[in-house]
């Protein structure tokens, strides 16, 4: 009888998978829908404390990482001569992250300044314009129907409270938050969330800047609808990830699972799973035929991944996740990177990797400088 991943995850927490089990377990996980298994089932160990003392969700997304790391294949060299570009190994540098993390060290730069990676924080402003402070740890009722649990923002939809709400989470965080159907949101660094406190209407319209994941509660009669500036992606029930920075170049909306329209003054394009919609800086929506899901949503899982990626657009990642100023000094600007690396690591030891013989790095104060070798 074939295991169960829940199986198979308690004995490697126990240390007892065999080697045959072992392949078993890492074959499981090349599967999206067994990723997002095993992200409940640690999610569920956390809140019933069956790791404890080690509680707190950040370190159960270090372990997901760890665990998920270790089961991909291993990332391959780009070979710099024919991409114009150094590649960035992670390998066991997983398992050092997490060692990392449960360590509680830090990068102490010459300057005396902390660097860490970004943690679960963000700031719920309610209708009425009160503001609150949210952890990771926090366990607290915020007012009727709107409480947080184990750091995670939950609505219970039994409030009688009105209006909108907005949760922004700052540069160096992230956040999830259980809306009033049900549905959930992943917020990446650097993002803002409004939407209702309760759904009403023939609709579930949000609104988002930044980069969010979203996983819908279906309900036919009434479609979700997350707006972006102006384009709007349309679900009845499914999961996708939609990335909509200020200062990037593009606007793109990426279907993991179920169907969405993107629409925008009156253009549309209908996603299927593993396709990605982007909406061009002249205003057009163009549809990506096949794109690699798990490069674009590694963010969630607590991962950096790029595939011929050139340096700004690294950059640009490493500003929001860890919170710092990016200068150029007569950069490489068109350096490109491949790769994967764990988004719990100090900063120090990710320009380690980005390092090379074209480019180099330097920290002062809060300041990262990218320069020419």
């Amino acid at each position: 009888m074939q295991p169960t991943l829940e199986d198979l995850l308690a004995k490697y927490l126990a240390d007892e998978l065999q080697p045959a089990e072992r392949d078993t377990f890492h074959h499981m996980l090349q599967s999206a829908a067994h990723q997002q298994e095993l992200e409940v089932l640690i999610d569920a160990a956390f809140r019933d404390n069956a790791f404890a003392p080690t509680t707190d969700a950040v370190r159960g997304e270090v372990l997901f990482g760890k665990i998920i790391a270790a089961a991909r294949p291993p990332v391959r060299r780009m070979r710099w001569w024919r991409y114009a570009a150094a590649a960035i190994l992670l390998g066991a540098l997983a398992f050092g992250a997490w060692q990392w993390e449960l360590g509680g060290q830090h990068s102490r730069l010459a300057t005396g300044t902390v660097i860490v990676p970004g943690s679960s924080k963000a700031q719920l402003t309610l209708g009425n314009g009160t503001v609150v402070e949210l952890d990771s740890t926090g366990r607290q009722v915020i007012v009727q129907g709107i409480r947080q649990h184990n750091g995670q923002l939950v609505y219970d939809g039994g409030g009688t409270a009105e209006g909108y709400n907005t949760l922004t989470v700052p540069r160096g965080g992230h956040f999830e938050v259980s809306l009033p159907d049900g549905s959930h949101v992943w917020l990446n660094a650097s993002s803002v969330l409004r939407y209702p406190v309760s759904f009403s209407g023939s609709e579930r319209r949000v609104e988002l800047q930044g980069q969010g994941f979203f996983e819908i509660k279906p309900n036919s009669s009434q479609p979700f609808k997350v707006m972006v500036n102006d384009m709007a992606v349309e679900v009845l029930g499914t999961s996708f990830d939609i990335m909509a920075y200020t200062n990037e170049s593009q606007v793109s909306a990426t279907l993991v699972s179920g169907a969405v329209k993107v629409s925008r003054n009156g253009a549309q394009v209908v996603l299927r799973p593993g396709q990605q919609a982007v909406l061009a800086q002249t205003g057009a929506i163009y549809t990506v035929p096949e794109v690699d899901v798990a490069t674009v949503t590694a963010w969630k899982t607590g991962f950096f991944e790029f595939t011929d990626v050139e340096l700004p657009v690294i950059m640009r990642q490493l500003e929001r996740w860890y919170d710092v100023d990016v200068k150029y000094d007569q950069a490489p600007l068109h350096e490109k990177f491949a790769g994967r690396v764990s988004r719990h690591l100090p900063i120090t030891s990710v320009l380690a990797m980005l390092e090379s013989d074209k480019v180099k790095f330097t920290i002062s104060g809060r300041e990262l400088i990218v320069t020419s070798k």
